[in-house]
């Protein structure tokens, strides 16, 4: 089987405009406290000693995912294992989130009804098959609208046997944002595996 978390990123399928995503507006300019203005020796120790991951840890799926530095992660409020991933200036978004299923197919069913109210007139290529993490995997890619503007769409589907969950990754594209992050999609796609 073919090994598609190279593939998706490759596809640039990542972005979603800022306009559309309800965390770009956040700053990401720390506060300063006193104490670390005092003592920037402290402070660069901390920041040398930082981890450049963060594990994402989908409890009812069981799969885990490492996000690059700088990136950010917020469970949305409709379902367990729905996350929204955001790229440190919040132009690149992948949405996560997990259905019950024991096979694919099966899931793919509901994909449309999930994406409803954040894309519409979705059209997806035939999907390719693999493995990522050593778990069963499809991508396919397509088009779609996001606020009636064109954007390239991915989809990656991600089985864990075990859980009987697939997890789905979306990600959008707008023109001049795709390769931005590239580097860093990818590393998250490769990061994809099963928690005990």
């Amino acid at each position: 089987m073919r090994d598609l978390s190279t593939g998706f990123a490759a596809l640039g399928i990542v972005a979603l405009t800022g306009a559309l995503n309800p965390l770009a507006a956040q700053s990401t300019v720390p506060n300063l406290k006193p104490a670390q203005v005092a003592r920037p020796a402290a402070v660069a120790k901390q920041a040398a000693a930082a981890p450049t991951v963060t594990t994402l840890g989908l409890s009812r799926s069981k799969i885990a995912m490492d996000l690059p530095k700088g990136w950010s992660s917020e469970a949305t409020k409709d379902a367990d294992d729905a996350y929204v991933l955001l790229s440190p200036d919040g132009f690149t978004t992948l949405l996560l989130f997990s259905v019950p299923a024991p096979q694919m197919d099966a899931a793919l069913s509901g994909l449309g009804e999930k994406l409803k109210g954040v894309v519409s007139e979705p059209t997806l290529q035939p999907a390719s098959k693999g493995e990522v993490g050593g778990m069963p995997a499809m991508m396919a890619d397509g088009t779609a609208k996001v606020d009636a503007h064109p954007v390239d769409l991915g989809v990656m589907m991600v089985l864990n046997d075990s859980s009987q969950r697939v997890l789905f990754l979306v990600g959008f594209t707008v023109a001049d944002k795709g390769d931005d992050y590239a580097k860093d999609v990818a590393a998250i796609l490769h990061s994809v595996r099963k928690e005990p």
